[in-house]
This record gives C-alpha cells, structure tokens and sequence, in this order.
C-alpha cells in the first residue's frame, strides 16, 4: 500500500480548518453598533491569533488530551499510518506461510487415511419440467424451481439420488473428485 501524501493531506485539513473558522472570525468583527467603523490592528490581530491557535490545535492537538478528537491531524495520522504499518506486517507473515510448500493446508489433523479421498465432486440438476420439482441428493433435499439449475457439491466417489414424486427409485452414480455430474428433469 503506498504512503499516505502526509504533507499534502495535513495541509489541506489546516486550510479546510481555517476556511471554517473564518466565517466565525468575520462574525467577531462585525458589531452591530459598529457596522461603519472597520476594527482596529490589535482586534483584527486577536482575531489572527485566535485562528492561529485554533489551526495549531486542530494540526497538533491540545496538550495531554485523550479525546480523539483533540489529539489533532497530525498526531491521527501518525497513529493511522503506525496501525497501516502493522497490518501490512501480519499480511506479509500470513503470505510467507500460506506460500510455504513445507507446510500442508489440506487439513489441520494431517493426511486422510489410506482410501479416504479429499476432494469434491459436483451434481448439477436442471429442472426442465414446468413446475418446482424436488432431488433427493445423497440423502438431502435439494429443490429445484422450474427452468432453474442447482448444483450441488459432494464428495467423489458413489452418491445416491432420488427424484421426490409417487413412483420414483433411489438411483446410485459416482462422481470424480472436480468432475460435475449433470441430472435432468425432465
């Protein structure tokens, strides 16, 4: 991920901060008994100094504030980039280790036993007939709305499947271990 442009982000908070504050600053200025006479240097100069205070707080943050949002912009982004820098970090490890031929994915309690495939197979059945028709497919019910597909994963190997309608025979086949077996209703 790359580095945040700090300097630029930062300077276009402080400008942000003092347009909002400026609106407020104005609003000091104009006394309604005064409206004619323009302010004075040392009130205009009070008025720069409040702003400027206000920026540097909200650039720098209040002294020993806890509040987030007293901390100031430069301060949060700091702590933005340090969390970023950490993130980053565990994904790089998490990387190495799902990269790493020596160590095996396939199951936490090690290799299946001799005979026992890991994989899957893959049954689509595609209703054909007008209305929803219902599959039992290895022993679940699987419904199928008209005109519709479902697929359903199963182990490779033999499965049974039935379709659910007065007269119907459980039916056996085997599928291989990615392979997709497709049924028709029909």
């Amino acid at each position: 991920m790359p580095a945040l442009p700090t300097r630029k982000l930062v300077l276009s908070a402080a400008f942000g901060v003092a347009l909002a504050l400026v609106p407020a600053s104005s609003a000091i200025a104009q006394d309604k008994d005064a409206k004619t006479t323009p302010p004075d240097l040392a009130t205009i100069k009070t008025q720069l100094d409040k702003i400027q205070a206000n920026l540097n707080d909200a650039l720098f943050g209040k002294e020993n504030s806890t509040n987030l949002a007293e901390m100031g912009l430069i301060k949060r982004l700091s702590d933005i980039e340090s969390q970023l820098s950490k993130i980053n970090e565990a994904l790089k490890r998490i990387e190495t280790r799902l990269n790493d031929p020596s160590r095996s994915t396939t199951s936490a309690f090690g290799p299946p036993p001799p005979g026992v495939t890991v994989g899957r197979g893959y049954v689509r059945v595609i209703n054909d007939y007008p209305t929803e028709m219902s599959m039992l497919v290895n022993g679940r019910v699987q419904r199928v709305p008209a005109g519709q597909t479902v697929t359903v994963d199963v182990p490779p190997g033999s499965f049974t499947y039935e379709l659910l309608n007065a007269g119907a025979v459980p039916k056996s086949s085997s599928v291989r271990d990615g392979e997709t077996l497709t049924l028709r209703i029909h």
